[in-house]
């Protein structure tokens, strides 16, 4: 046996080691765990305070797209106010990522700014909505994550804020539908067409159709633009469309359509050769300057300095011209006066009879640089609106003297053509002045007016020209029959309307074909606001589209001369049908006739029995979002604020 000693690997020291980094081991622990702790619990919080955000955002998507939908079924794109919500909060969930989270929304509605010191919402109406159409909406939003509770507990939501600006165009308004207004252009008749056969280049260069021109495509142009005549536009233009109002304004249409109207304005003193600009329309003491009447010689005349109501207008002798030289391919518009015979020169009857020399007499004459034409959405001005002088003692029954405004043609009035051998009713631009009994004789009419209770009235309806009475006669003179069958033989027309006509008459004793049935607001729809012979059973009509291009020669020689005007460059071939048109001295107007009765609007007639239709360009509701596209509209003022009170209206 060996005499070495066996020496084991000494463990010494091992064990209190252990217990050592067993200490700092649970020492770390216990400093890293808050650390740990809180950091989790901050990301806990930052989700669940952008699941807040998140909800509040839901909200106010949700609101707005309430807003969006609160239009009227019958009226797409108008609003219905009692449809908004108005008083009781929004409020619902949202599932995100398989977590509920929820939203609460109050609105309230403005008629300004909400933002705005002193700005104080508009009160709920009973049949839900605010009590009248708002400008703004206002929408505050709580978002929370909590599945239950108040959601606005302190801590556990987020808020948002924004404003709703309701769209500042006018609903149901179309500002691109033609509506414009030109200048005199000598008559294409049956005779004229012959005559443009023979003299085709006199034509072209004498015959210029100038329109009423803002010079710009601007929806609202620039307060002064100035005014000029230039080549009517042969598709629709906002440079072109303007407005006649029942305030007698002359609006640009793009300007009315965007809530900022722009009127034809000669300045505060009307003087010979001023320029005419659009400026934004007057009321009160500076509205006499946008009021411009549409006289008996087809003129726009415009009043005397005045502070009063429209009653006190008086003419002042100045009306809308163009010179007969151009300025950079446009004529500038300007007053012209009376005195230099620029204002009231009345075209001659039986002009068109001569249309084979109307260019020339037009040159020599000037028919062209005073006198005006529109079309039929431009407006009636105030007739239909304006009521005359009572008539109830010289036509023995209730009577009030006014215009019957043609609710198809909204700018044309009922007018007796003198002169015309057939067919002298016609349906023409509607004459304006400051005293409704004093307006052209051959548009105003006594009217009879109905029983207290009752919608319609029985009786005559006549006129007083030159000291002489006439009634509206259901069966024109028979002359006009027999050349209305002439014509009809001449031009291949195998059938022609019934023409109405005026004869001679006593008021008070007045019947057959003189008496007619003239109807207000009966109830029924088809039958309300329309004129009915009690001897034919039939209406007083402006004639139909359908009436157009019937087979016979007048409508073959319109083809023709329509084709030759496209070789030639020109506009100036016109519907021809003598049984349809008419040449009313500014324009070929419309023939009134009687037809079978029906619920046409050409069979209705605006009267002093009231107005079936609003004035012309009159506001229709806002509509939210109208005009724009189907996009929602962003909000405007959104910022994540402290909330003032539930239900606050700021």
């Amino acid at each position: 046996m060996s005499g070495r000693r066996r020496w084991w690997r000494d463990e010494r020291g091992s064990l209190p080691m252990v217990l050592l980094l067993t200490l700092v081991g649970v020492s770390l622990s216990a400093v890293i765990t808050p650390t740990v702790v809180r950091q989790a619990g901050a990301t806990r919080e930052a989700v669940s305070r952008e699941r807040e955000l998140d909800a509040a955002r839901a909200g106010l998507a949700v609101a707005q797209a309430r807003i969006r939908g609160a239009v009227d079924p019958a009226r797409p794109g108008v609003l219905d106010r009692t449809r908004l919500p108005c008083g009781t909060p929004l409020a619902g969930t949202v599932d995100a990522a398989g977590s509920a989270i929820r939203y609460r929304v109050e609105i309230s509605y403005f008629a300004g700014d909400p933002l705005a010191v002193g700005a104080t919402a508009l009160p709920c109406a009973t049949g839900g909505g605010p009590g009248t159409a708002p400008a703004y909406a206002r929408l505050r939003s709580w978002g929370s994550a909590a599945a239950a509770g108040e959601i606005r507990r302190p801590g556990e939501y987020r808020y948002l804020a924004g404003t709703y600006v309701f769209a500042a165009v006018r609903a149901g308004f179309d500002p691109n539908v033609p509506r414009q207004i030109s200048l005199y252009s000598p008559p294409q008749t049956v005779l004229g067409t012959f005559g443009f056969l023979l003299s085709p280049v006199m034509a072209i260069f004498l015959r210029q159709k100038v329109c009423l021109d803002a010079g710009t495509d601007a929806a609202v142009p620039p307060a002064g633009t100035p005014l000029t005549g230039r080549d009517c536009a042969t598709r629709p233009t906002l440079r072109q469309n303007f407005l006649y109002r029942d305030d007698l304004a002359l609006m640009h249409a793009g300007s009315y359509a965007a809530g900022r109207p722009m009127c034809v304005d000669a300045g505060d003193v009307h003087t010979a050769g001023r320029q005419v600009t659009l400026e934004p329309c007057g009321s009160g003491q500076a509205g006499w300057r946008h009021r411009w009447y549409y006289n008996s010689a087809n003129n726009f005349e415009g009043v005397k300095p005045q502070d009063g109501p429209r009653s006190a207008d008086e003419l002042d002798g100045f009306c809308l011209n163009r010179p007969r030289a151009a300025v950079g391919g446009a004529y500038p518009i300007i007053l012209g006066t009376a005195a230099a015979q620029q204002c009231h020169k009345e075209i001659p009857d039986g002009l068109a009879a001569l249309d084979v020399f109307s260019d020339l007499l037009n040159l020599i004459e000037g028919y062209g640089l005073q006198s005006w034409s529109f079309l039929d959405d431009v407006g009636p001005g105030l007739a239909g609106d304006a009521q005359g002088s009572d008539c109830t003692v010289e036509a023995g029954r209730p009577c009030r003297a006014g215009q019957l405004v043609n609710v198809g043609l909204r700018s044309m009035c009922l007018e007796h053509r003198l002169g015309e051998l057939y067919g002298p009713m016609v349906a023409k631009e509607c004459t304006e002045h400051p005293v409704t009994d004093r307006i052209d004789p051959e548009q105003l009419w006594h009217v009879p007016l109905p029983a207290a209770g009752q919608t319609s009235a029985t009786g005559p309806i006549y006129q007083v020209v030159d000291g002489r009475t006439y009634c509206l006669s259901a069966n024109d003179q028979a002359a006009s029959q027999v050349i209305g069958g002439l014509l009809a033989l001449v031009t291949l027309t195998s059938d022609w309307p019934d023409f109405a006509g005026r004869a001679a008459c006593n008021p008070k004793t007045a019947s057959g074909a003189l008496l007619w049935r003239v109807n207000g607001d009966t109830g029924n729809a088809a039958a309300s606001f329309r004129i009915e012979s009690t001897s034919t059973r039939q209406c007083l009509a402006v004639g139909e589209e359908s009436d157009l291009n019937k087979p016979n020669l007048a409508t073959l020689i319109t083809q023709v001369m329509q084709g030759v005007a496209r070789l030639l460059g020109t506009q100036i071939a016109l519907p021809l049908d003598p049984f349809v048109y008419e040449w009313t001295g500014t324009h070929n107007g419309l023939k009134v006739v009687l037809r079978t009765c029906s619920g046409s609007d050409r069979q209705k007639w605006a009267s002093p029995l009231g107005q079936p239709l609003p004035a012309a360009g009159a506001a229709a509701p806002a509509a939210p979002g109208a005009g724009q596209s189907s996009e929602p509209r962003a909000l405007r003022d959104i910022a994540e604020e402290e909330p003032g009170p539930a239900g606050a209206g700021g």
